[in-house]
């Protein structure tokens, strides 16, 4: 078995090589230490971490660019159901303005389970937008 530091620093002060107030000193400054990495470690593990905040982020944004353009392009149509349906070019527009920063998130927080979800979702409605207008 391997001898802790507190070991060692007790064998230095048998051996004469530090005195008690040394010991007492080098003691002190190893508890400080270690209560000082203690609570940076739990902080760490109770944080979410930006992969995961991003991951969310992304995966709202392709679920907001699918159903809001949706929703919009409905309500005009209703609205301005005389006039004939709306052209559908900055519904579009706007569904790609948030698909792709969504998509881009979701691949830069691929470890996430939400980045893999918004980015396999954004690829494949962008992947049915190309062939629908293809």
């Amino acid at each position: 078995m391997e001898p802790t530091s507190e070991q060692e620093l007790k064998q230095l002060l048998e051996e004469g090589k530090i005195s008690e107030e040394e010991y007492d000193d080098l003691k002190q400054a190893m508890a400080e230490k270690h209560k000082v990495y203690s609570a940076d470690h739990e902080g760490a593990e109770t944080k979410p971490n930006l992969a995961s905040k991003l991951g969310k982020i992304a995966l709202i944004l392709v679920l907001s660019g699918i159903v809001l353009p949706a929703i919009l392009y409905i309500v005009t149509d209703i609205w301005f159901s005389a006039n004939g349906s709306p052209e559908i070019g900055p519904f579009v527009i706007m569904y790609l303005g948030m698909e792709l920063p969504g998509f881009v998130m979701g691949i830069i927080s691929w470890k996430d389970k939400f980045g893999k979800a918004a980015t396999i979702t954004a690829g494949l409605f962008m992947a049915m937008t190309i062939k629908f207008f293809a």
